[in-house]
């Protein structure tokens, strides 16, 4: 039922059999829709491309937290490669956004380059 990306959340709910001396009546069901308001936010990638050079001897992502940023909110991120010799393969972390944060950005170190 918990929406995290901060949609609308529906269910309904129905009365069941009474149990004493009464009857169920015309209403016995009831629609609730709970609108998420998603304070804590949604994380994404400032930008869907990255270029990096080799002389910046690391890549710098921008993560954005929009839509609210309350609350510390922990962000798992990996790389996937299909290069078992990649120096990236299997690489790994995690990002923290603390109470109030909006921005974050993820550093990876690169490998030295043999001329």
């Amino acid at each position: 039922m918990n929406d995290v990306h901060g949609g609308c959340v529906t269910m309904t709910i129905h009365l069941g059999e009474v149990m004493g001396p009464a009857e169920l009546g015309a209403n016995q069901m009831a629609t609730i829709k709970i609108n998420n308001v998603a304070v804590h936010g949604r994380v994404g990638f400032a930008n869907s491309v990255a270029e990096a050079k080799q002389s910046e001897k690391k890549i710098v992502l921008k993560v954005e937290r929009k839509g609210g940023n309350t609350g510390r909110l922990v962000v798992p991120w990996s790389v996937e490669t299909g290069d078992k010799e990649s120096p990236y393969y299997n690489l790994h972390g995690q990002e923290t956004f603390r109470d109030g944060e909006d921005e974050s950005h993820i550093e990876i170190e690169m490998p030295e380059v043999s001329q």
